[in-house]
């Protein structure tokens, strides 16, 4: 029994030690990874990274969904000739002494201002090394350039950009060909284009005369270029468009034989002292004759017109213009002008018209009309007038004879018209309103009128006071006497008889009677 204790002891105490050897001992000391790969991922599930066979066919480590790294350090940049050195220091903009543990490398961004962003896809040249590191950078211009640092991790995402460091490339001397090193043997022909020339940097003092012919200048080369100094035409002669550049001039050539001047659009300015105006002249072509001129005038705020002014002729003698003048919102200076004269060999003479606002004014010398202003309340003719037809007041009534406004008087009960209707109308002489009346009266009552009695009324018009007025009528020796019409501030019209020779008939005829 005591044996069998013992052995069992041993075989406990050998188990043990095993047991103390295994786990010591590597997991997989003794394993292999056979066509796969083995996931890492964290503590929420996510994914780190893979070892073993990659997607590609490749094996090794491949870091996955890692956080983009911080923002680098701003560069040291420092000229060299043609282009600039970049270094990083290997620290990073939030904490110089952190270290990141996933990190790809460095890029280097080139950019044409402070505030471009880097674009990842797209780096000058980068930094390897995550200690940090120099590189050079070559530059093709010596323009100014800024340069921006931009970390990506181990799997390919970038973090933010480092601050922008200005850089300008070095230059060996002042000018990178000295005088005289190039000759047209050291160019080949079509090299020089237009976009490799600086604004400015070929002028005339460096070219000889005659040397650049038509055939060597491309069709578009001079889009958008300034040209000065020199006439650029379409054609050497004949019909033609030509620009002066010394006269600042477009001018326009007819062809024609007999053409003596080329028309013309040129800007001019007026100097008036303490202002300048300009203005926009288009001219016709000349041929010894007249030669018809348009201006498009500008004006300065608060000083003189905008104008358009059309002029066909240039003689002082018989010619004629249109102007239009524009005005302002607080006065009334907008006009329009039209003049025309005869020549002295036909007599001499001009007329002017002028159209403002306010009013319409003609003048004239030389055909019989001194002038004429029509304004909005009235009008006023000077000088001697001739009218034909008929002038027509403002309410319709006519100022001279005429049927059209004339209306038959209503008679009262006892009375009718006899050789023809007596009427009336109303008309304005100088201003002044008058009743005109017309016509002859019968009384219907045998023997005549026995009292003065109402024949007539006119509501429409009324006198201020009573206006009395003679009138012809019967007697009763067959001839012609008179008797008396009073007309009313109510409107009647009354006429008087009397008891010797009674009223059996009068006459209207050549009354006038003031209504004003």
């Amino acid at each position: 029994m005591t044996d069998q204790i013992a052995r069992l002891a041993a075989r406990i105490a050998t188990v043990e030690r095993r047991l103390d050897s295994a786990s010591r001992t590597a997991k997989l000391a003794y394993s292999s990874i056979e066509g796969g790969a083995i996931e890492v991922f964290d503590e929420d599930g996510s994914l780190r990274a893979v070892i073993g066979q990659q997607p590609d066919g490749t094996t090794g480590l491949s870091v996955v969904n890692s956080e983009p790294p911080l923002a680098p350090s701003a560069p040291t940049v420092e000229p060299i000739l043609g282009g600039l050195s970049v270094g990083w220091d290997g620290t990073w903009a939030a904490d110089p002494a952190l270290a990141v543990r996933d990190l790809g490398r460095i890029q280097v961004h080139i950019l044409p201002s402070a505030e471009t962003e880097p674009d990842v896809r797209n780096p000058t040249c980068t930094i390897e090394s995550q200690s940090g590191g120099t590189v050079a950078v070559p530059c093709f211009s010596y323009d100014p350039v800024w340069i921006k640092l931009m970390a990506v991790n181990t799997a390919g995402m970038p973090g933010p950009p480092s601050d922008a460091v200005q850089g300008i490339a070095r230059k060996l001397v002042d000018s990178d060909v000295l005088s005289g090193t190039l000759t047209a043997k050291e160019i080949k022909a079509g090299s020089l284009t237009a976009d490799a020339f600086d604004v400015n940097s070929v002028r005339a003092g460096i070219l000889t005369a005659g040397s650049i012919k038509s055939a060597m200048i491309d069709v578009d080369a001079l889009k958008g270029k300034v040209i000065t100094g020199s006439v650029v035409q379409t054609s050497e002669s004949g019909q033609r468009i030509a620009l002066d550049p010394q006269n600042s001039a477009l001018t326009f050539y007819s062809g024609v034989p007999e053409e003596k001047g080329p028309g013309v659009m040129v800007a001019e300015i007026t100097d008036h002292g303490s202002w300048l105006q300009p203005a926009l002249f288009l001219r016709a072509p000349s041929i010894g004759g007249d030669r018809p001129e348009v201006a498009l005038t500008s004006a300065q705020e608060g000083k003189g017109n905008a104008q358009i002014s059309l002029q066909p002729t240039g003689n002082l003698d018989a010619h004629c213009y249109m102007r239009l003048l524009g005005g302002t919102d607080a006065s009334d200076t907008a006009k329009v002008e039209m003049y025309a004269s005869r020549g002295a060999g036909a007599g001499g003479g001009f007329t002017y018209l002028e159209m403002t606002g306010g009013q319409i004014q003609m003048k004239a010398a030389g055909s019989g009309i001194s002038a004429v202003t029509v304004e909005t309340s009235a009008i006023t003719l000077t000088g001697a007038v001739k009218v034909q037809g008929k002038l027509l007041s403002g309410t319709g009534s006519d100022l001279l004879s005429g049927d059209e406004y004339w209306q038959t008087l209503a008679l009262k009960s006892g009375f009718s018209h006899s050789g023809g209707n007596a009427r009336w109308r109303v008309i304005s002489i100088l201003g002044m309103r008058f009743l005109q009346m017309a016509g002859v009266v019968q009384v219907d009552t045998s023997g005549g009128l026995l009292v003065d009695t109402v024949f007539a009324s006119i509501a429409a018009e009324k006198p201020k006071d009573v206006v009395p007025f003679a009138v012809a009528r019967n007697n009763n020796a067959g001839g012609v006497s008179s008797t008396r019409v009073d007309f009313n501030t109510a409107g009647n019209f009354t006429v008087y008889t009397s008891a010797t020779y009674k009223v059996s008939w009068f006459s209207l005829a050549g009354v006038l009677v003031p209504l004003d």
